[in-house]
């Protein structure tokens, strides 16, 4: 079983939604709650690449290690929020105005609950036992996901 968690993104095919746009999900509003319709090992991918930014970083601490008990051994996790660090670097540069900036940050159909960064990510999947495989930044939008692989 794949799983897309998202708030704001279509339904990509091959992926079980797990959006509170999906009606299927009772209640939408806990979408996140991967455990209650996939059990664990049984997730080969958990695709939330923008995903950590509506939870609170205590949130985060605990639904992450849930997720991860979702993932078999050579299964997938890609997650992703905003960068602090690449939003603070772009910012003091001005590379863009302050109305972009918070257009980018606060005009999404979610409230902005945390800015994470790729450094904290990559070690919090490490702890978890995933090896990074991949890392993409956005300097366009102070994004970034970054991807682990479970180890065996």
């Amino acid at each position: 079983m794949k799983i897309q968690l998202t708030i704001d993104q279509p339904n990509l095919d091959g992926y079980f939604w797990a959006s509170p746009q999906n009606d299927k999900l009772d209640p939408a509003r806990e979408f996140y709650n991967c455990w209650e319709y996939c059990m664990e090992a049984q997730c080969t991918e958990l695709y939330g690449p923008s995903i950590l930014e509506i939870f609170t970083t205590t949130e985060l601490e605990e639904i992450i290690p849930k997720w991860a008990k979702l993932i078999p051994p050579g299964g997938k996790i890609i997650l992703g929020g905003t960068d602090l660090y690449i939003l603070s670097k772009e910012a003091i540069r001005r590379v863009k105005d302050i109305g972009t900036i918070n257009e980018l940050l606060f005009n999404k159909p979610y409230a902005l609950r945390s800015v994470t960064s790729v450094e904290s990510t990559r070690e919090f999947l490490e702890t978890l036992g995933f090896r990074i495989n991949n890392i993409n930044l956005s300097y366009t939008d102070f994004t970034y996901t970054v991807e682990g692989i479970k180890n065996g």
